[in-house]
């Protein structure tokens, strides 16, 4: 006749169970929300170089952006002028933009037609990416351009733009990327470091981002001449932006 179990030895194992379980969980959880997705992306070119070194409001920015993202996550992205001035955006599908693995993309952004610039102030643009890698935690990752100037156009008015362009998109246009990588050859070289999981935007220091004497000497010394040759390219991307644009 078999023995029968004790209800203390039943207690005994459930207890370790529990134990267990718990340990298993706690594990988990800790994964998810220090290690998973951590970081989400890596750019390989920040600041990301911008095909011109000056803009007027409702103009077209084609920014060179390089990067290795490694986890397909639904993204919240935000675009500002000088970490304050909002930039609307209106993005599809993000894994047709930046999809996973390393690549190259021009993404395009418009300075709202009525917008008024400061007077001598330098502009950059900036953005925060939210990505949603699990149910505990999104890894947020911040990012800047190099620094233009934008000339305010004659007849702007100070108020706000109800224009709202399609945003963010993805040109494959390989002859207008090596005009931006030609002259911005830091860009080529990818000299700077990842970009990591970070709360808010950290201050550039003054020898990032920013367009030196030099780069504006190169732009006009070397690059205007080619700029003539490919002004097809540079309007290519301005007439899909309007095309699309409500």
């Amino acid at each position: 006749m078999p023995s029968r179990i004790s209800p203390k030895t039943v207690l005994y194992g459930l207890s370790w169970i529990t134990i267990l379980a718990t340990l298993v969980t706690m594990s988990g959880c800790y994964y998810l929300y220090f290690f998973d997705g951590n970081p989400p992306i890596d750019y390989l070119n920040a600041p990301f170089p911008v095909d011109r070194a000056v803009y007027r409001p409702g103009d077209t920015i084609t920014m060179l952006v390089k990067y290795d993202r490694h986890v397909s996550a639904p993204v919240t992205r935000s675009v500002y002028l000088n970490d304050s001035y909002p930039i609307p955006l209106e993005l599809t599908q993000d894994g047709e933009i930046m999809p996973v693995g390393t690549g190259t993309v021009l993404l395009t952004y418009v300075i709202p037609p009525s917008y008024v610039p400061a007077q001598g102030d330098d502009y950059h643009l900036s953005g925060t990416s939210s990505y949603h890698v699990n149910f505990l935690r999104d890894r947020v990752v911040t990012w800047e351009s190099e620094d233009f100037r934008i000339d305010p156009a004659a007849g702007t008015s100070p108020r706000p733009s109800a224009h709202h362009p399609v945003q963010g998109t993805e040109v494959k246009d390989q002859r207008l990327i090596d005009l931006i990588e030609h002259s911005h050859p830091s860009s080529a070289s990818l000299s700077s470091a990842p970009v990591s999981e970070s709360s808010a935007p950290a201050p550039a220091p003054s020898s990032v981002g920013s367009v030196s004497s030099s780069s504006s000497g190169l732009l006009q010394g070397v690059v205007a001449p080619v700029l003539d040759g490919a002004q097809g390219a540079v309007r290519g991307v301005d007439n899909a932006v309007n095309q699309v644009a409500p």
